[in-house]
């Protein structure tokens, strides 16, 4: 009823849902039919008395993830890490050496395998009664993605 509108007797949100019916209506219409055109002019009539459409607010987010398939992930992530610390060790390189080219390849590569990595061995060595500041500035430059900012952390 128009003159509900016109005298202003609805509420926005009543009058916002009014507008989303019509404009879904409106969107389903053949215009080149006679009928569907004169609904198509009578919504635009409603549309131009201020029952318009209100705003959708479409929200999204990543696909979810089931909690085996994140833990196999985690377990995936886990072998590479040894598999690379295993490469190392073969190497000779003492843990604070691993550390220091972990730490490069970080920086180079770009890789959360890397920073992953780092954080681990940084806080096995901290528990062990190691001095890892130094190191630990270093991983949070690269965790902040190498910014002048985060360099003053």
């Amino acid at each position: 009823n128009r003159v509900m509108v016109d005298e202003g007797r609805l509420k926005k949100t009543a009058i916002s849902a009014v507008g989303n019916l019509l404009s879904d209506i409106k969107n389903g219409l053949d215009t080149t039919d006679s009928e569907s055109k004169k609904l198509y002019d009578e919504i635009d009539g409603w549309f131009a008395r201020g029952v318009v459409p209100g705003r959708k607010l479409v929200l999204s987010r990543p696909p979810e993830v089931s909690e085996s398939d994140l833990t196999d992930r985690y377990f995936d992530l886990l072998k590479r890490e040894t598999e690379q610390i295993a490469y190392y060790k073969e190497r000779g390189d003492h843990i604070l050496s691993m550390l220091d080219d972990i730490l490069k390849a970080a920086e180079a590569k770009n890789d959360p395998l890397y920073l992953h990595m780092a954080g681990s061995i940084i806080y096995y060595l901290k528990n062990k009664g190691y001095k890892i500041e130094p190191y630990v500035r270093k991983l949070r430059f690269l965790e902040k993605g190498g910014s002048e900012e985060a360099e003053k952390c």
